[in-house]
């Protein structure tokens, strides 16, 4: 477990997962999410130029990690996953070599999991959490965030990127769909402030992305609801 976090893999191996991640997972979910899901992604401006940065989604479907790190490629996001899911048959194995992290099952383990992904990010990597813990699939309302989902980007200094996965109105053939089409909206980094505790500087950067996701969410059915209205 605790080699699953701090360890990084040799030459061979990262070879192996940038061929799968970049040449085979990436190109097959992009079909797959605009195919299936009408993938739409806007705001991808503001995560130019960012070094390292967390991304902070609402957990609204089952693929909502795949749909980012399509939105973001040829960047590459990393994500944290259960310690259980590196231990499932085949799925497992595909968990470890897309580059997922354990967040640990015990208290040591989670501190190790923070510290490994803040010192990750401080070298330039991206890191995708769900502050609202629990998937809610298709839900529309923004859900109460846990603070400790921010305690990585106040402790390394880097920024947190707002993001939401909106649902379009259905039009033409997807009509036939139970489901409506999806958007992923980025909005402007969220830089930690410099001043202030670790457990101020969290609390603030948890209440600014709230209230930024839902700046974003209201934007975006205003503009629906007018085009209705034409």
């Amino acid at each position: 477990m605790r080699g699953e976090q701090a360890d990084r893999p040799n030459f061979f191996v990262r070879g192996f997962r940038w061929v799968l991640y970049h040449c085979i997972a990436i190109p097959v979910l992009q079909v797959l999410t605009r195919v299936t899901f009408g993938l739409r992604m806007k705001g991808r401006k503001n995560i130019r130029g960012l070094e390292g940065a967390v991304l902070c989604c609402n957990h609204v479907h089952y693929l909502d990690s795949a749909m980012i790190a399509c939105a973001v490629s040829p960047r590459r996001v990393t994500f944290a996953s259960q310690p259980d899911n590196f231990h499932l048959p085949v799925a497992g194995w595909l968990v470890r070599q897309l580059g997922c992290i354990s967040v640990g099952s015990s208290v040591q383990e989670t501190k190790d999991f923070i510290k490994t992904m803040s010192a990750r990010l401080k070298e330039g990597d991206w890191f995708g959490i769900f502050p609202e813990g629990e998937l809610v699939t298709y839900s529309k309302a923004l859900r109460e965030f846990r603070e400790g989902a921010f305690q990585i980007a106040a402790m390394s200094g880097t920024p947190v990127v707002p993001i939401m996965i909106l649902q379009r109105p259905k039009k033409g053939w997807r009509k036939i769909n139970l489901r409506p089409p999806l958007t992923i909206q980025f909005g402007e980094p969220i830089w930690p402030p410099q001043d202030g505790s670790l457990r101020e500087k969290r609390r603030i950067l948890c209440r600014q992305c709230y209230e930024a996701m839902s700046d974003i969410q209201e934007r975006f059915d205003g503009r629906h609801r007018e085009l209705r209205r034409l």
